[in-house]
């Protein structure tokens, strides 16, 4: 195609114009840089929302049911609801808050009564036991106790240790052994749960034979409003029953408000990009006014002269896509080996432990990648989509050229 050729030529082989090289080199950086700058950025929200909403599901069950009083025949319900479709597993529990007092610290915490077994076929508990030796297969006794990391830290208590808890159901203090610690990366859980056997829960909140609800883990649990649901009109509404997507709706909303955000404010790198590139094709019409006067006396017409610059937007944007794609793929899989290496060399040079992304601030261990083929695809079209789009303006303007006003003129 004649007119691809004569595009490809103005761009790559200006001799004279060697300016106008340099300023198409920086036009397809600048959209390299904001394509590389957004794939990264979207990849670490990508995997920031995975991961987070992987601790949230591992900590909680999918559904919760629960009845004010308490649930009598947890048994009962486990019937009735086996047989909706997405129902996988069901655990009774116990919850309440209680007064934590050890070694001179008194601090308010959560009191989650479970079966281990039954719990860690409902959430990934098993997952975040510590030591990883503590064997499931054995129930918690009598007494025994698995207390949130962070709360053991708060307290200095270590494995073993025997703590006190006061609830307000009683009028009397318990003694209870540390047996093992929960954590589960998130801080609001590790700093504030205990773990216990449900029937040492049921007496310390005087609920005989009650117990506070039930836990559902689904196999879907993307569609976990849906078969909340099914699982209300079963049972009625003498139960409450929540998704974990409810009990964290707020958060859920803020994430993705978040990565939108980021989204929008990124793409204005490649808006400026592709400002420079219409500077660029604007630069290439004045400078081949005399070849363009020579194309439509050879018979090119307008739309001809159009899309010779059109193709000239539409390579700056390719090209800049491409290389920005394959650059931003290539950071945001190592991103984490990149980052531990330049932590590494700003501690040789200077003798300062610098951290990018600090496990006691975001608390995870490194960060948080995930790369979605489908974020790359939108961003790299949408991004080929303007640059193209940003020749608009300068090829109708040579396909408004004169012929002999061209030629007359240079």
């Amino acid at each position: 195609m004649w007119k691809a050729k004569i595009a490809f030529k103005y761009l790559c082989s200006p001799r004279k114009e060697k300016f106008i090289s340099m300023v198409t080199a920086l036009a397809i950086g600048g959209i390299a840089l904001g394509v590389a700058a957004l794939i990264i950025i979207i990849s670490v929200m990508t995997g920031f929302d995975a991961e987070l909403k992987d601790k949230i599901i591992g900590s909680n069950a999918h559904i919760i049911i629960e009845r004010e009083g308490g649930i009598k025949s947890p048994d009962d319900i486990f019937l009735k609801i086996k047989n909706v479709k997405n129902v996988a597993e069901a655990a009774p529990f116990v919850k309440g808050q209680a007064m934590l007092s050890f070694n001179n610290n008194i601090v308010g915490v959560f009191i989650k009564g479970v079966d281990i077994k039954q719990e860690a076929k409902v959430t990934k508990f098993d997952r975040y036991i510590l030591p990883k030796h503590l064997p499931l297969s054995v129930s918690l006794s009598e007494g025994e106790i698995i207390a949130g990391k962070e709360l053991a830290n708060i307290i200095n208590a270590e494995n073993n240790s025997e703590i006190m808890l006061i609830s307000a159901f009683l009028n009397d203090s318990k003694i209870y052994k540390i047996k093992g610690f929960f954590e589960s990366g998130m801080y609001q859980y590790d700093a504030n749960m205990i773990f216990m056997n449900i029937s040492d829960a049921q007496k310390l909140f005087n609920l005989g034979n009650k117990v506070s609800g039930i836990e559902v883990k689904i196999f879907k649990e993307f569609e976990a409003n849906k078969t909340r649901m099914e699982i209300q009109k079963l049972l009625g509404g003498d139960f409450w029953v929540s998704s974990w997507m409810d009990l964290n709706r707020n958060l859920l909303s803020a994430l993705k408000v978040e990565k939108r955000m980021m989204f929008i404010v990124l793409s204005f790198i490649i808006l400026v990009a592709c400002f420079n590139v219409t500077s660029t094709i604007m630069m290439l019409v004045m400078q081949k006014t005399k070849d363009i006067g020579i194309l439509r006396a050879l018979g090119a017409s307008t739309l001809d002269i159009r899309n010779i610059f059109l193709l000239q937007g539409f390579f700056i944007g390719f090209t800049g896509a491409l290389a920005g794609t394959l650059s931003g793929f290539f950071l945001a899989k190592h991103l984490n080996k990149i980052a531990d290496l330049i932590e590494n060399v700003i501690l040789q040079l200077t003798g300062y432990r610098f951290e990018f992304f600090p496990s006691s601030v975001y608390y995870f261990d490194e960060i948080p990648v995930l790369i979605d083929k489908v974020d790359i695809f939108i961003i790299a079209v949408v991004t080929l989509i303007i640059a193209s789009l940003a020749g608009l303006y300068p090829a109708y303007k040579a396909s408004r050229l004169n012929p002999s006003d061209a030629i007359r003129y240079e």
